[in-house]
């Protein structure tokens, strides 16, 4: 599989091709467990479900307002299949995922003080969450959080009220990737309870692109992340804790801080986005103040940071269900006064269409044989008259 050329996304997504990409052979397991389903007849021809939209290339629907053909596209490891994003395999080892959410702590954090809170929460958490929570199935490449001091007023105070977690992991075990994508994205609203000798905290998960907007490596050095109003914690910075001891933790190295001469494995990114095919936007389709703010499109809706995607060169993505409420406001190019005659003739029509099947009835000397076939298209017509 990572020496196929025909399949690039495979080669790129198994981090072990990136080790050993000219001699590591895979598992039978592995062959045997990929699906290539959109080689499947039925997805072939509808490889965007049954929608009433015209459709245009291979996989791409025709926007008539910019008369260009917008391509339907879905997250790395993900295939498209019948209008949905499905896992590219059944089983697999080595996948590389970005999980990232927010916290919401049940009792503010005081980040001051000798208790050294900045530095020994994220190891806690780190620990917590590969081991305890994912149970040793994925090993943790880089991990951070990030402490949003800003309080009500604007300004800068010793509480956090606003946490954040990345981390980039890879699965070191056999495993359903569509089963672990779930577990992963279910810690987005999970309890965490985290023990320690000195104290207990509480935190709530919940979705946060803003978490990935400023921990993500590329973007640690952003406006938005720069704020001296949040402080991030990354792990190279928590080699050691506090009394001096080596930390036992399940991190290796920073993968971008690899040879140059390797390549860097895509990491498939765990947002709410992830089972929904997407469409890239234009840049005169939408408008965000900075990311993660809601997102105002041109034809009239607003999307929540949750419901669409920025990535690293500022293109936005969003579910192609979101895209289709423009194709269906400017799908029809009629004024209102040719809709509303149009509404008052279809009427017209539909009435005549059913006093005409009516009369059928009633004169039995009009049902000989051509009388038959006219009733057969009055009958095709009403049901076409209605659909419209």
């Amino acid at each position: 599989m990572c020496n196929h050329g025909d399949e690039p996304e495979a080669q790129i997504l198994l981090t072990s091709c990136q080790k050993k990409p000219a001699t590591w052979n895979p598992s039978m397991q592995v062959t045997l467990g990929y699906l290539d389903l959109n080689k499947d007849d039925v997805n072939e021809r509808r490889p965007l479900g049954d929608i009433p939209y015209q459709l245009c290339a291979k996989r791409g629907l025709y926007d008539s307002l910019e008369e260009s053909c917008r391509e339907v596209t879905c997250e790395d490891g993900q295939q498209l299949v019948s209008g949905m994003c499905k896992p590219m395999f059944l089983t697999a080892r080595g996948l590389g995922y970005e999980l990232y959410f927010g916290l919401r702590p049940v009792v503010p954090i005081d980040v001051s003080g000798d208790h050294d809170i900045l530095h020994r929460l994220p190891a806690e958490m780190e620990i917590y969450l590969g081991q305890t929570l994912l149970k040793g199935k994925v090993k943790l490449q880089d991990f951070a959080m990030s402490f949003n001091t800003t309080n009500q007023d604007g300004w800068c105070s010793q509480l956090s009220n606003d946490l954040g977690v990345y981390a980039r992991i890879i699965s070191n075990t056999w495993n359903d990737q569509e089963q672990l994508q779930t577990e992963l994205l279910s810690l987005r609203h999970t309890r965490f309870n985290i023990d320690s000798q000195n104290w207990n905290m509480s935190f709530q998960s919940f979705p946060s692109e803003t978490a990935w907007h400023t921990m993500q490596p590329s973007r640690r050095h952003t406006p938005l992340a720069l704020s001296s109003c949040v402080v991030i914690v990354a792990n190279s910075h928590m080699e050691h804790r506090k009394d001096g001891t080596m930390r036992v933790g399940t991190t290796t190295s920073d993968p971008l801080m690899a040879n140059e001469n390797n390549l860097i494995p895509s990491y498939i990114r765990l947002s709410s986005l992830l089972t929904c095919p997407h469409v890239q936007l234009l840049p005169h389709e939408y408008s965000v103040a900075e990311p993660a703010d809601d997102l105002m499109l041109s034809w009239g809706v607003v999307l929540h940071s949750n419901s669409y995607l920025m990535n690293l060169q500022g293109n936005v993505t969003i579910c192609m269900s979101d895209f289709l409420h423009k194709l269906d406001k400017y799908s029809s190019k009629r004024s209102p006064t040719e809709e509303t005659l149009a509404i008052v003739l279809l009427s017209i029509s539909v009435l005549s269409l059913f006093v005409s099947f009516l009369v059928f009835l009633l004169f039995t000397v009009l049902r000989s044989l051509p009388g038959k076939n006219n009733m057969i298209l009055v009958v095709c017509l009403f049901y076409l008259r209605c659909r419209c």
